[in-house]
């Protein structure tokens, strides 16, 4: 069960991930293997903000390298 007091992240995610060379398939794999450990782990309405922020900062790392326009 999610709990409503999870802390937020502050931190820059994207620099260390800029040289990686990601590809679209990575994201795809990530994103499946993300919403299937919060499917598996917990349930309810915050569970399903947390795939959809997961979903953003997916999209957001897309952008900046350049795989979405």
């Amino acid at each position: 069960m999610c709990s409503s007091d999870l802390a937020q992240y502050t931190g820059s995610p994207f620099p260390p991930h800029k040289p990686l060379n990601l590809e679209e398939r990575h994201f795809e794999l990530w994103l499946q293997y993300f919403e299937s450990c919060v499917a598996d782990l917990f349930e309810g309405p915050r569970c399903q903000q947390i795939v959809a922020k997961a979903q953003h900062v997916a999209n957001m790392f897309r952008f900046s390298l350049g795989l979405m326009k």
